[in-house]
């Protein structure tokens, strides 16, 4: 639990330097003052929802450590969390964000290409380069406790864990079997 709680936080940041990461690239060759509005608002969309998500799950235990502590249910270990369906629902809301802004990201370079003076090919190949917002990724998803792997892009991998999410609210929410 401990590790799982390790990986929510990291999770938040590492979501949040890589779409800007991505914006900030893609502004060095966006021309258009629409669409670098756009990703200004992709930028302040991605860190408002990130820190308040990585803020909510830093301190959704008080302790901290009774996060993972908790699962010993040893009485002598004091401490509260916050109620696991705002957790959830703040997960819904994260995802929603997090997919809004992926889809963003990767569908912008198709607008900042298609009128550029190019082969059509080569249209398409950098319209794929420039897209890797949407890039194909290898997930890995727990099932009964044993390794299912799905093939999902990186923004529909976030709509994809969505049904798992309610999983959260079971006593040992890492191996559900639903």
């Amino acid at each position: 639990m401990k590790y799982w709680w390790l990986c929510e936080i990291a999770y938040c940041f590492a979501s949040i330097f890589c779409k800007i990461s991505v914006c900030l690239f893609l502004m060095r060759i966006t021309i258009k003052r629409l669409h670098i509005w756009i990703l200004y608002t992709v930028m302040v969309l991605t860190v408002i929802a990130g820190l308040v998500f990585m803020f909510l799950m830093l301190l959704q235990c008080k302790p901290l450590s009774y996060f993972w502590t908790r699962v010993t249910m040893d009485p002598s270990i004091p401490g509260y969390c916050i109620s696991i369906d705002i957790i959830i629902v703040m997960t819904y809301i994260y995802s929603a964000f997090s997919a809004l802004c992926d889809f963003t990201v990767g569908i912008l370079p198709i607008f900042l290409v298609h009128k550029l003076h190019m082969k059509r090919q080569t249209k398409i190949a950098v319209m794929g380069i420039l897209s890797m917002a949407c890039m194909y990724v290898l997930t890995i998803y727990s099932r009964n406790c044993k390794q299912l792997t799905i093939s999902s892009s990186a923004s529909s991998a976030v709509i994809v864990r969505i049904p798992f999410v309610q999983t959260f609210a079971d006593d040992d929410f890492l191996c559900t079997s639903r």
